[in-house]
């Protein structure tokens, strides 16, 4: 007897029905108005994400560590730390969530591996509302770090990620000398300038910029032209150059191109409290471009590569050797008033590696590193209230032992104690170390070239660092928006 073919038809139409309906949810209009009447379809982006970080790890040869002699112990600390669960985000309160929005959000919240936030913090909101407007304003983050972010390391990978979400483009913030490189322009070395930071040399100068650097000039004849020299590769993508400084009306900046056969001035654009900005040309510059100041007291805080007035900025505040307590040295009033002018939404703080090797996990140990970051956090929660504040622990660090390599067991520790504080400080916090522990080790990344042994990522370990970051990000955001039903 024949098979009825009414099943095979049956299975066809549905499934042309799915395909339709896949179809018409993936659309931009469509998944706005189904939102608006409080249906939501959690994406599965997020999940690949999620499948490219396991791959970009796969290659970690943890078990081939082990037989080569690789030690995860270090004898000088010995403490096991138990980290608990994450503290899960707020529940709704301004707005009634369906059922299918607080499943979303629910799934949200299950996905923070390594975000935390305290009770007593914005959970980012601050930051939150400014990134929803960001279609209209700019959105300025701050980084400040070590080594590890120096040159743009870190923050290049993380600031793709956010303006290829929310828009903008432009380096942000640049000093006008470094010894780490970057990747589009080439700084000279700026023979005519002392470079100050605010870590080792605050007995020197208090005046430093919101990045923590000062460059003021060998000479102090203020008629003396004090040049800058630097090279922009055409893989820049920006709108407009300017030089940030100290706020006198004495100072006289011009600028030129290497061909040019005149200097041209520099027309000062804003003055905010304690920071001037004077614009360098009136489009992108390309090539060798040199700058010249002269004045009575110059002080220079560095170049700013602009892209429009929309979108996300993030200013890379890398100083090599910091441990975070210099910050402490930068004035408040002009932490506030430039804050304010440039619309900075977020600061990042992200430091601890320099101390792993010589951190002891004893009580005075422990209430030295607690206070440096407690009295920063309370300064910049003070003097910027309007912003939000995210801690970066240290990642995982090794060190040579004989003939093996080993784990400094102060990583957990310090990782724990910044914690501590940025629940007590109210800000939000993600565990870097907790994340690399979880994709292998330290160990591991270095025998597959993610990493070097002292903790700074390399290419590929900043692209997967940026990408789960960036994730845990967009994912608190979402849950904002479902929350507040922006």
């Amino acid at each position: 007897m024949p098979h009825s073919k009414h099943p095979i038809v049956f299975t066809l139409i549905i499934g042309l029905l799915l395909g339709l309906s896949v179809f018409a949810f993936s659309q931009p209009v469509s998944k706005k108005w189904l939102e608006n009447q409080g249906i939501y379809f959690f994406s599965l982006e997020n999940g690949l994400d999620v499948a490219l970080l396991e791959e970009e790890s796969a290659g970690i040869d943890t078990v081939g560590a082990v037989q080569r002699g690789y030690s995860n112990t270090n004898e000088s600390v010995n403490e096991i730390v138990t980290l608990e669960p994450n503290a899960v985000l707020k529940r709704p309160s301004l707005i009634p969530l369906g059922d299918s929005a607080k499943i979303a959000y629910d799934s949200l919240n299950a996905s923070l591996k390594y975000l935390y936030f305290s009770p007593e913090s914005d959970i980012l909101e601050s930051f939150f509302v400014r990134l929803n407007a960001a279609a209209k304003q700019s959105v300025r983050i701050w980084y400040y770090g070590d080594s590890q972010v120096e040159g743009d390391r870190i923050t290049k990978e993380l600031r793709a990620e956010l303006q290829q979400n929310f828009g903008g483009y432009g380096l942000g913030y640049i000093p006008i000398s470094n010894p780490a490189s970057y990747t589009q322009l080439e700084l000279g070395s700026q023979s005519d300038w002392n470079k100050y930071n605010c870590f080792q040399h605050r007995k020197k100068t208090t005046h430093f910029g919101p990045s923590g650097l000062v460059f003021m000039p060998k000479d102090n004849n203020p008629r003396k032209w004090n040049t800058i020299r630097f090279k922009v590769l055409k893989s820049l993508k920006y709108r407009q150059l300017s030089l940030q400084c100290a706020t006198d009306s004495g100072y006289t900046i011009e600028w030129r191109k290497s061909k040019d056969s005149f200097w041209k001035s520099a027309n000062r654009v804003f003055r905010q409290g304690s920071v001037n900005a004077y614009q360098i040309g009136d489009t992108a510059l390309y090539g060798n471009v040199e700058l010249r100041c002269r004045g009575n007291g110059l002080k220079i805080f560095g170049l700013n590569f602009e892209g429009p007035s929309k979108g996300v900025y993030l200013d890379n505040f890398g100083i090599r050797g910091h441990s975070g307590d210099g910050l402490r040295a930068i004035s408040s009033s002009l932490l506030q008033q430039t804050a304010k002018a440039q619309g900075t939404g977020l600061a990042i703080f992200h430091f601890g590696n320099n101390m792993i090797p010589y951190l002891k996990s004893d009580p005075k140990s422990e209430k030295w590193v607690k206070d440096i970051f407690r009295t920063l956090f309370k300064k910049y929660r003070t003097c910027c209230p309007n912003m939000s504040f995210l801690v970066i622990g240290p990642g995982d660090m090794g060190y040579q032992k004989g003939d093996d390599l080993a784990c400094y067991a102060s990583c957990p520790i310090l990782n724990r104690w910044l914690r501590e504080v940025a629940m007590e400080q109210g800000m939000a916090y993600f565990d870097f170390y907790q994340m690399i522990k979880d994709k292998g080790g330290i160990l591991s990344w270095r025998s597959s070239h993610i990493a070097s042994l002292d903790g700074h990522l390399g290419p590929r370990g900043q692209k997967i660092f940026a990408r789960e970051l960036s994730k845990e990000l967009l994912h608190a955001y979402e849950a904002f928006r479902l929350r507040t039903g922006e």
